[in-house]
């Protein structure tokens, strides 16, 4: 079914309610069957199961659950019936209406979302409809416009995004160099996280994953220091990740480090935990770890599902505009010749072109004897993990400042 016939089923709906109001109306009024008072009410009636089953419906075509339109069917279906035993003189308009609406109702409980499989749990079937509305394609308004975008969205839907978690203290500061924001807990414990903001290595910066590494410094009572590194098209590979290098190896040599990242950030904490043998822990949320190849997820989820299959090609044609780059091991973790790593937890959404490659890099670090915990949470979408007004999300975190809290002791 095209995007646009979606429309059909809560019109179909609601205009079936309203031509069988107007049917028994004009049927009572002619036989003198009924009041005026009383057909005042039936069509008050009718009109209102119009609107109910409408709004249903509606609900359903954005990714809502099913139970609300099916049992304003059901009740309305046993209202049609009571009429049509009453006023059997609209006993054909009665019939052919219920027909239309019980079809109209078949086909919204049957729809999906668009571009959904049906996997999406309903509330984030909801949010993916609203990122799908309101984000437009870095790969057609540009990288300038889409971080201006992306830092104006975030936190600005509080239900999604919840509030910013408690903080002792926020200060921006320099590193080796290097712009990042540090966030220091209240009774802050010894150990630092290190975190790499995801938006493909071309979007995203501090603050627009304030909440998550607020969430993190709260929940595991250690600084966390929010690398801001250098983004492309202005700075191509491997600009990011000598700026992340920079910051781990100036933090790893007085501290005991864990490093963490979402998406693009995922991947720069893969490489540094090749490259900084002496951390504590890696935690890869959603990583990208093979910019060479296009796993099986691509196809699965390519659309419909956020992050989509055209836009991370896009950032992967940015940040490695040379071809022959993609395959070195700094670009694609996966494709590493030694994995023996520190310990790794890996956070994965199951709807994310990235889901296949993520858990592909977690099989290969535990084949080669690191230490591995997959986390992988069912029906939800890439970036969840910032999305911190969401229970997935929030127990996401949970976990993951759990595993932290235990390599940091």
């Amino acid at each position: 079914m095209t995007r646009a016939l979606r429309w059909v089923n809560p019109l179909t709906c609601a205009l079936a309610w309203a031509a069988l109001g107007f049917g028994n109306g004009d049927a009572s009024s002619g036989g003198g069957m009924v009041s005026t008072g009383y057909l005042d009410v039936l069509l008050l009636t009718y009109a209102a199961g119009a609107v109910v089953l409408g709004v249903m419906a509606l609900i359903r075509h954005v990714g809502g659950p099913r139970w609300p339109l099916v049992l304003a069917s059901l009740l309305l279906v046993a209202a049609l019936a009571i009429m049509t035993w009453q006023y059997r003189s609209a006993r054909t308009m009665n019939v052919v209406a219920a027909l239309v609406l019980i079809t109209g109702t078949v086909l919204a409980a049957r729809e999906r979302a668009p571009g959904s499989t049906g996997v999406l749990r309903p509330t984030w079937r909801l949010v993916n409809w609203l990122a799908s509305v309101l984000d437009k394609p870095i790969e057609t308004i540009g990288p300038v416009r889409s971080r201006a975008a992306m830092r104006k969205n975030t936190g600005s839907f509080r239900p999604i995004f919840g509030p910013p978690a408690e903080v002792a203290r926020v200060v921006d500061e320099r590193i080796a160099n290097v712009p990042v924001r540090r966030y220091e807990p209240a009774g802050v414990q010894p150990g630092l996280i290190v975190y790499f903001h995801g938006g493909g290595w071309v979007v995203g910066d501090v603050v627009t994953h304030d909440l998550p590494c607020r969430a993190l410094a709260a929940q595991t009572q250690r600084t966390v220091i929010s690398v801001d590194y250098r983004l492309a098209p202005e700075h191509p590979f491997p600009a990011a990740i000598d700026d992340a290098l920079a910051v781990t190896t100036a933090l790893a040599n007085e501290h005991q480090v864990v490093v963490a990242g979402d998406s693009a950030g995922g991947h720069l904490a893969a490489v540094m935990a090749r490259k900084c043998p002496t951390i504590a822990g890696q935690a890869l949320i959603y990583p990208v770890t093979d910019c060479a190849e296009e796993s099986p997820s691509y196809t699965r989820y390519g659309e419909g599902f956020f992050l989509t299959r055209a836009t991370m090609r896009f950032f992967r044609e940015t940040f490695l505009p040379d071809p022959a780059t993609r395959s070195h091991e700094d670009a694609s973790p996966l494709r590493g010749s030694s994995l023996k790593t520190a310990p790794a937890y890996v956070l994965l959404a199951e709807c994310d072109v990235l889901h296949d490659e993520g858990l592909a890099y977690a099989k290969k670090l535990e084949a080669e004897g690191t230490a591995v915990t997959v986390d992988e949470v069912s029906g939800v979408i890439h970036g969840f993990f910032s999305m911190q007004g969401m229970a997935a999300s929030r127990e996401a975190t949970a976990r993951v400042a759990s595993w932290i809290r235990k390599h940091l002791s």
